[in-house]
């Protein structure tokens, strides 16, 4: 997991980076969109990528070893240690986190509903407008536009207004929305999370302020005029959300032929910074940066003790998975290396509820073996093992 998250990280950062070098100043909104959006997900998906084919997805299996729930229970009860009161004080503090910022989106959400409900209500055109007669920034929220008071607005303003929040229904800016606050609620505590809303809520006002390019100076005296009022829910797209600043400097901008280069640039560097903290590129890279390891060798390592025996006498059925009723087998993979030691351990395939870190925790605890060799010299072999836990 703590890899995963490592993957993760990186591949955000540079991404962030990277478009903070080449494309923050350009108005290329739409490619801003993307590439933030792509790269935000693959950040996520990539590190869980195992790709195919590689020399590193095969090893010689062992047997399956099996775990009873009773053997564990009775003759090697796992002791409460720190490490694992540490690990539920973390999982506390990772859930109170998550109750915290599921709960303020879901009093925004009720926000939204006490609006529309105490509101008056009134169709027009594209929109069911909503007068709410409280003072805030004019918001939307797919086709409800959510306004103080309609008689505020001149004719011009209000066209300006309506063209804005159209723009941002008609490019489905709500649906990037969802994604950033579902994420914030699963990673509450990752910075880059809000480095990422931040730059792609930015882009969503670049993009929504194009529909009234043409008045550039009348608009500009508009942002000014609504970055005064409250803000609206963070579920919903403001007028006045963003640097106002900013916002009316890219209004007159236009980006130059260098900037169309940067984007072709741009994405082979993103793919390449992507692709190298995927999972199996990771794996492979630090494989070759030890030395060449083979998944089948002229002479194989040997255990030199009883695997089964080993296995049985050090590993715990652990309690959660008895509680719940878990079952089934976890597939480790490890390499043999030259002097025989265990290293680079690893699950392949797990079940959950603890019984991969324990599976992963004994693997790591065995004994040196007699090491394999290939044309006369001892080398490094790949090796998977099944450890089948079974309730009793």
């Amino acid at each position: 997991m703590l890899q995963y998250l490592l993957n993760v990280t990186c591949i955000w950062l540079l991404s962030l980076v990277l478009f903070d070098v080449f494309l923050l100043r350009e108005s290329y909104h739409g490619y801003n969109r993307i590439y933030l959006l792509a790269t935000f997900v693959l950040g996520i998906v990539m590190p869980l990528i195992q790709w195919q084919g590689s020399v590193a997805a095969f090893a010689v299996s062992l047997p399956d070893v099996v775990v009873l729930a009773v053997q564990a229970k009775e003759n090697f009860a796992m002791p409460a240690t720190s490490e694992a009161q540490y690990v539920q004080w973390l999982a506390a503090v990772y859930f109170a986190g998550v109750a915290f910022t599921t709960g303020r989106l879901l009093l925004e959400i009720i926000k939204l509903v006490v609006y529309y409900r105490a509101g008056l209500k009134a169709k027009q055109d594209y929109w069911t407008i909503v007068e709410t007669n409280k003072p805030h920034a004019p918001f939307s929220f797919a086709r409800l536009l959510f306004v103080e008071n309609i008689s505020k607005y001149t004719e011009a303003e209000w066209q300006m207004l309506a063209a804005h929040e159209r723009a941002h229904t008609q490019l489905a800016h709500l649906a990037d929305l969802v994604l950033l606050r579902l994420t914030h609620i699963v990673l509450w505590w990752h910075p880059l999370v809000y480095v990422y809303t931040k730059r792609l809520l930015m882009v969503h006002e670049y993009q929504a302020d194009r529909t009234c390019g043409r008045q550039p100076q009348h608009y500009s005296k508009f942002l000014v005029e609504q970055s005064l009022l409250h803000t609206a829910p963070f579920i919903a797209h403001s007028f006045n959300r963003s640097p106002i600043k900013n916002r009316i400097v890219m209004l007159t901008r236009r980006s130059s032929k260098i900037a169309g280069i940067k984007m072709l640039v741009l994405l082979p560097l993103s793919a390449v910074c992507i692709t190298l903290f995927s999972k199996e590129v990771h794996a492979q890279s630090k494989a070759a940066a030890q030395s060449e390891v083979f998944t089948y060798v002229e002479l194989m390592p040997e255990a030199t003790f009883d695997m089964a025996e080993f296995i049985g006498s050090n590993i715990h059925y652990p309690d959660s998975a008895r509680k719940k009723g878990t079952e089934g087998r976890v597939i480790v993979k490890f390499i043999v290396n030259e002097d025989g030691k265990v290293s680079d351990v690893r699950v392949m395939k797990g079940i959950g509820d603890g019984c991969d870190e324990e599976a992963l925790r004994v693997v790591t605890m065995m004994p040196p073996w007699k090491p394999g060799k290939q044309n006369g010299k001892k080398v490094k072999v790949y090796f998977t093992i099944p450890i089948m836990f079974k309730l009793a």
